[in-house]
């Protein structure tokens, strides 16, 4: 597991932000701040039952009953995912594994930098 911070370029529907951003591998889902896809975005759906997501210890850690689509641009590729809304987190945004995967993300940890294996101009439907 490995966690490198970068601050990138997030978009929604009605603007655009630079955020730093948390790219965790040891998060199973992406998580954003609800105040920060609030502010860029008015595409937000409920969750008729909320995903509750754990820590290492197994307790309670982030509650979440929304969910949004966002766009962000990484190494010149804009790629977009679902997030949770949690509405109180250290970081403005988490990069989870689910998002990692989607894209072939592959963190350098000695480097601190990452790689996008997927390009989203390039993808085929069979």
């Amino acid at each position: 597991m490995g966690k490198i911070v970068k601050k990138l370029r997030l978009m929604g529907d009605s603007g655009e932000l630079e955020i730093e951003v948390l790219l965790d591998s040891g998060a199973g889902a992406s998580l954003v701040r609800a105040d920060v896809a609030e502010s860029i975005t008015s595409m937000i759906s409920s969750r008729k039952v909320p995903c509750v997501f754990h820590g290492v210890n197994g307790e309670e850690a982030l509650r979440s009953d929304r969910i949004c689509h966002l766009v962000i641009e990484m190494k010149g590729k804009f790629l977009d995912g679902r997030f949770y809304l949690v509405d109180r987190m250290p970081r403005e945004m988490i990069l989870g594994v689910d998002f990692m995967q989607m894209w072939g993300i592959i963190l350098d940890l000695r480097k601190e930098d990452y790689t996008v294996g997927v390009d989203p101009q390039a993808i085929e439907i069979a």
